[in-house]
């Protein structure tokens, strides 16, 4: 199985970690100018009326680079992305004249693309601790009653592993013989760990 191979294994890792810190870095980025650009509008419409210029301008500044990343897919691929959606919401407000309302969506639009940011991070996370299970270097298996240690690579269908408390189920199987508590919350998703009993399939 190349995922269990060292090599394979890390670059894949690799390629589950590290990819959505740079756009949450700049969600959060884009978050922050949408806060302040909400006290601006809300400055510029009560109180001072050029301030509503600047919020303009960092609501371009903030809303274009997206705006135009997603035409351009929805131009290549024929699909409507939510951010597509929502940035041309924001500026559709602004161009209307609601100031308040355009700034408040776009403070409710960063907030939604950081939680789908944080929800995307959070599957990577759970892909990578699956991945992270390897395999043990031999299994105990019962052959005529007696217990003979064999590499993890030289098990096939049909061999009966024993395992004591505490050890990992290293394949998919049924259980022949005993009880146990099997934590396979990671697989799953499962609460807490389950008892399983003779027959009972184990991750």
């Amino acid at each position: 199985d190349p995922l269990f191979t060292t090599h394979k294994r890390n670059q894949q890792i690799v390629e589950f970690s590290g990819k959505s810190s740079k756009e949450e870095k700049d969600i959060n980025r884009r978050l922050g100018l949408a806060v302040v650009n909400t006290g601006l509008a809300i400055s510029g419409s009560i109180f001072y009326s050029p301030l509503l210029i600047g919020s303009g301008v960092m609501t371009l500044y903030i809303v274009t680079p997206i705006l135009f990343r997603y035409l351009k897919i929805f131009i290549r691929e024929k699909r409507i992305a939510y951010r597509l959606i929502g940035s041309a919401s924001v500026l559709l407000n602004y161009l209307a004249g609601f100031y308040i309302i355009g700034s408040l969506i776009l403070t409710v639009v960063f907030l939604a693309f950081k939680l789908a940011a944080r929800t995307e991070e959070y599957a990577r996370k759970s892909l990578v601790d699956i991945f992270e299970l390897q395999p043990p270097s031999s299994v105990w298996i019962l052959v005529n009653g007696v217990e003979v240690e064999l590499p993890f690579s030289q098990l096939q269908a049909g061999d009966i592993i024993v395992l004591n408390a505490g050890q990992t189920v290293p394949v998919d199987g049924y259980i022949v013989q005993g009880t146990a508590l099997v934590d396979q919350h990671i697989l799953t998703g499962e609460s807490q760990p389950i008892e399983k009993t003779e027959h009972d399939k184990v991750f």
